[in-house]
């Protein structure tokens, strides 16, 4: 019993603190004045203490941390991933302040191995200061920030994968405090302690890179597809053209047998019409070479129209004589995402604005291409806070489009991307540098 005692009060701080460190990583607040919060505390510390007096140390990290996993679920209704990466996450971290404490606590303060894991008090000054460690860590903007990326590569990640990968880094740190605290010495397994468990976190990491690199390659040449249906979609489009030119041919054709008066007013209203159609639009984009950009700007286009969005398309006409074709293949598709995300972004904005007009330019300069897009806007927009991840004017869950823009900008010399606000006009700008690169003349 007075065994049971002495681990109880060390083990509601390890409790308390882990339930903060939890919350510091979900970014989810705590409500100390809940009946909930402290049944949860209570759950925490029982389950701890438990696993700690009961279960072979040969399974206790790895069990605990299982149970951890299930025990955030439960406290902080998270998806999956996150019940699996908190859990994780908030043990490594545990780990690097174990080790900065025992070094701290025995290196620098001679306090004595037997004193910190066998008397009461030393246990509970070991717990709180691991605590306060961890907490601190986590509350630093470095590790915020490498926790939201951890968090964007898992979203990336199969769950299987990401299982067996957190199974395997649980196993590993479940051997290592075997080796600490029961085989060698103290002073060298803890710093084999740490130095393993961040070997295993980096392997880890760069699996979730290369997967999450994958699915972004992947994601852009989907690209590809949606141009093949573009072109799909043109061919519906001159097959009824053609039946109806056939139609109108038939009847100029007995018009001028029956030698009609009215069949010139017949051919002007036809040509009215016609130049109004799609066909004007697939005159303009002509001057845009092949090769993918042309197909994007016609099935974009194509897009403001079928939202009912008037539009103004300007393309120089020396755009014809430049060598598109002379881009790698990246760089076309980094123009081509960057050039859907312009007119997603426009097309969102002009749905809200009583002004339902799109301006898209495409303008030759000396050494570079600009394209532009243009539409007006209701608020004030505040540019920097554009190229916040998850920032929108456009309602939660949304943001992720301009800096998208940014990163693939930030990874091709090749680009540059600006914004210009004038009044309630808001322009996107896309400049494509020619690389030492002579246009034809």
């Amino acid at each position: 019993m007075n065994e049971i005692v002495k681990y109880i009060f060390p083990n509601f701080v390890y409790s308390f603190f882990l339930l903060m460190i939890w919350s510091k990583l979900l970014n989810k607040k705590l409500n100390y004045k809940s009946l909930r919060f402290y049944v949860n505390l209570i759950l925490l510390m029982a389950v701890t203490l438990t696993n700690f007096l009961i279960v072979e140390k040969l399974v206790r990290i790895f069990l605990i941390t299982v149970i951890f996993m299930f025990l955030v679920k439960m406290f902080f209704k998270v998806d999956l991933k996150k019940c699996i990466i908190v859990p994780i996450t908030s043990q490594i971290i545990m780990f690097i302040s174990e080790f900065v404490c025992i070094l701290l606590l025995i290196g620098v303060f001679k306090i004595s191995e037997q004193f910190l894991l066998e008397n009461f008090w030393g246990l509970l000054l070991t717990n709180f200061l691991i605590s306060v460690i961890s907490l601190l860590i986590v509350s630093t903007p470095l590790v915020k920030k490498l926790f939201l990326k951890v968090n964007k590569l898992i979203d990336n990640t199969k769950i299987n994968t990401l299982t067996v990968l957190c199974l395997c880094l649980i196993v590993i740190l479940n051997f290592i405090d075997i080796m600490v605290y029961y085989k060698i010495s103290l002073h060298i397994l803890m710093f084999i302690n740490l130095f393993i468990t961040i070997i295993c976190s980096v392997i880890i990491f760069n699996n979730m890179i290369t997967h999450s690199k994958y699915n972004k390659v992947y994601d852009k040449y989907n690209i590809v597809t949606n141009s093949l249906n573009s072109y799909e979609e043109m061919m519906k489009k001159y097959r009824v053209l053609n039946h109806e030119n056939k139609n109108i041919l038939l009847t100029i054709r007995s018009m001028i047998i029956n030698n009609e008066k009215d069949i010139n007013k017949y051919i002007d209203s036809i040509l009215e019409s016609k130049i109004k159609d799609d066909e004007q639009l697939l005159f303009k984009i002509s001057v845009i070479p092949p090769g993918g950009l042309r197909a994007v700007f016609y099935s974009k286009i194509l897009q403001i129209k079928d939202n009912k969005i008037k539009y103004n398309l300007e393309i120089d006409n020396k755009i014809s004589s430049l060598n598109f074709v002379s881009f790698d293949k990246k760089t076309i598709i980094d123009i081509c995402n960057i050039f859907s995300v312009f007119v997603d972004n426009a097309i969102d904005e002009t749905l809200k604005h009583k002004n339902k007009k799109i301006l898209i330019l495409v303008h030759c300069l000396e050494d570079s291409i600009e394209i532009s897009v243009s539409n007006y806007i209701n608020k004030n927009i505040v540019v920097d806070e554009l190229y916040k991840e998850g920032y929108s004017t456009k309602g939660e869950g949304r943001g992720y489009g301009l800096p998208l823009v940014a990163k693939t900008v930030n990874e091709n010399p090749l680009l540059t991307n600006t914004i210009d606000i004038q009044k309630n006009l808001f322009t996107q700008n896309l400049i494509i540098k020619f690389e030492n690169k002579k246009t034809n003349k």
